[in-house]
């Protein structure tokens, strides 16, 4: 003989409906939350670049030897001890033709990142037409 199926309770139907409505329920807040903490952790870091930027953009020793042959012999050393003091993984120090006063080979163009011009003004690469 043959066993036929229980169909479930309604008490069973309704329990196992709101478990699946918190679950979904905490996974959109979950969700929410996250982006909420990350976009504010990604301000506040991108607020922080912005302050090291502009610290190194007016060191004058920085200013004097930017565009300057050899100014890569004195930028570097005040790049890396900015990136020891601000625990940065690293500072990179450019012109505005993007070639690189800091970090291992001088003279590359360097690609993406923000551009610190005159006046203190930030910009994204992507938004200079270059």
């Amino acid at each position: 003989m043959a066993k036929t199926k229980k169909p479930m309770k309604i008490k069973n139907k309704i329990f196992l409906l709101l478990i699946v409505l918190i679950i979904i329920t905490l996974l959109i807040v979950g969700i929410i939350i996250e982006r909420v903490i990350v976009t504010r952790f990604e301000n506040r870091l991108e607020q922080h670049v912005m302050d090291i930027a502009r610290s190194v953009a007016s060191i004058p020793e920085i200013q004097k030897n930017v565009g300057e042959t050899g100014g890569h012999l004195t930028i570097q050393p005040v790049a890396e001890s900015i990136r020891e003091k601000t625990a940065a993984r690293f500072v990179v120090i450019i012109d505005m033709n993007r070639i690189r006063y800091s970090i291992k080979q001088i003279k590359d163009p360097a690609i993406g990142g923000l551009l610190l011009g005159k006046h203190g003004r930030c910009r994204k690469w992507t938004e200079l037409k270059l």
